[in-house]
C-alpha cells in the first residue's frame, strides 16, 4: 500500500535542478548521515546550506544531522537554532514544525508533550522517515514497544534499508521487549550492512551472555572498544 504523503514538502524537486555535482554531494551526505558517519555528513550539508541557502533539503539534512551528533560546538548549537527557526518559520503547522517542537520539548524535560507531538508530526507528514524514526524513540521511551516497532520498520522502509539507526533502535525495540529472536535477526542482518555499529555489536554481545557464550560476547566487546575506546557500554 503506497504510504501517504501527508504535508510532508518534496525536498527531492529542488535538489534535482541543482548542478550533478550538487546533486552527488547531496546524496553523499543522505548516505553518511543514514549510515552513522553524522560528522562527515554535517560537514557536507554545511557547505550545501552555505552555497544554496534557498534550498531547504540542505537545511534540513543539516539540523538532522546535528540532533544525531554525539556532541555539538556551541558553534553548532547556534547554527541548528538558526536554522531551526528558518524551518519554522518556513513550515508552520506542519509535521515538520511539530517534530521540532518535539525535540525542544523533550530537551525541555516534557515528555509527554513531546510524544504527542511526535505523532502529531506522524500523522501529518508519514513519508519522512526522520520523523517517523524519532516518534519511534519516544515511543519506546515510554515502554511501547509494539508501535516503537511499527514505527521503526516503517523508517527502514522509507529509507530504503539504508539508515543504520532505524535498525539499531529496532533491534532494541525487540531486544526490550524481550523478543529476542527477533532481535538477533535484525542484528545478524544489520551487521552486514552497517559492521562497525557499536549499538548493534553491543547488543550482540548482551544476546551471547544471555545464552551463557560469553568468550564470544567479550570478544565482541573487545571488537567495539578497538575502533570506539570511550564507548563505556562495552566495558
Amino acid at each position: 500500500t503506497p504510504l501517504l504523503k501527508g504535508d510532508a514538502p518534496t525536498f527531492r524537486a529542488a535538489v534535482e535542478k541543482l548542478p550533478v555535482q550538487a546533486q552527488a554531494e547531496f546524496r553523499r551526505a543522505g548516505e553518511l548521515s543514514r549510515s552513522g558517519a553524522a560528522k562527515a555528513a554535517y560537514e557536507i550539508y554545511d557547505a550545501l546550506v552555505l552555497l544554496y541557502p534557498n534550498v531547504d533539503a540542505a537545511v534540513w539534512g543539516e539540523v538532522n544531522t546535528l540532533f544525531s551528533m554525539d556532541s555539538v560546538t556551541d558553534a553548532m548549537r547556534d547554527r541548528a537554532d538558526l536554522l531551526i527557526g528558518r524551518l519554522m518559520t518556513r513550515y508552520s503547522n506542519t509535521g515538520i514544525s511539530f517534530y521540532l517542537d518535539s525535540r525542544k520539548s523533550l530537551l525541555a524535560g516534557n515528555m509527554n508533550v513531546a510524544l504527542e507531538l511526535a505523532k502529531m508530526a506522524s500523522n501529518r507528514s508519514p513519508s519522512i522517515y526522520e520523523i517517523r524514526l524519532w516518534y519511534a524513540e519516544l515511543l519506546l521511551k515510554n515502554s511501547n514497544t509494539k508501535d516503537a516497532a511499527l514505527e521503526c520498520r516503517t523508517a527502514i522502509s522509507l529509507s530504503s534499508g539504508d539508515s543504520q539507526r532505524a535498525f539499531e533502535l529496532l533491534a532494541k525495540v525487540y531486544h526490550d521487549a524481550g523478543d529476542l529472536d527477533s532481535a538477533a535477526l535484525v542484528v545478524d542482518y544489520a551487521l552486514t550492512q552497517f559492521p562497525l555499529s557499536s549499538e548493534l555489536l553491543l547488543l550482540r554481545g548482551y544476546l551471547a551472555e544471555y545464552k551463557g557464550k560469553f568468550d564470544a560476547a567479550e570478544k565482541t566487546y573487545q571488537r567495539i572498544i578497538a575502533f570506539r575506546p570511550a564507548y563505556e557500554n562495552a566495558r
